[in-house]
């Protein structure tokens, strides 16, 4: 059960770069989108750690550090809205 879970949580972090391509190319624009974008990222970097904690823990670390810098990456863009 522990191969499925480390297989699973690599293929959420893959999913998980798509997102700032979404926002650099101006398809997630409304605040809602941005706001769900977000938890679903948030989400994802917890299926992260749960498999971390029930597998191999070296290779879904490296899936959780891939989904953090998804989530940094997408809020760049944010970023002017704030600053």
């Amino acid at each position: 059960m522990t191969n499925k879970t480390t297989i699973f949580s690599l293929f959420l972090s893959l999913l998980a770069l798509v997102f700032p391509f979404l926002i650099f190319d101006e398809i997630v624009t409304t605040p809602f989108q941005i706001i769900m974008a977000i938890l679903i990222l948030i989400a994802i970097f917890a299926i992260n750690f749960y498999s971390a904690l029930r597998g191999d823990r070296a290779i879904n670390v490296f899936a959780a550090i891939v989904t953090l810098i998804a989530l940094f990456l997408f809020t760049i863009p944010l970023w002017r809205y704030i600053f």
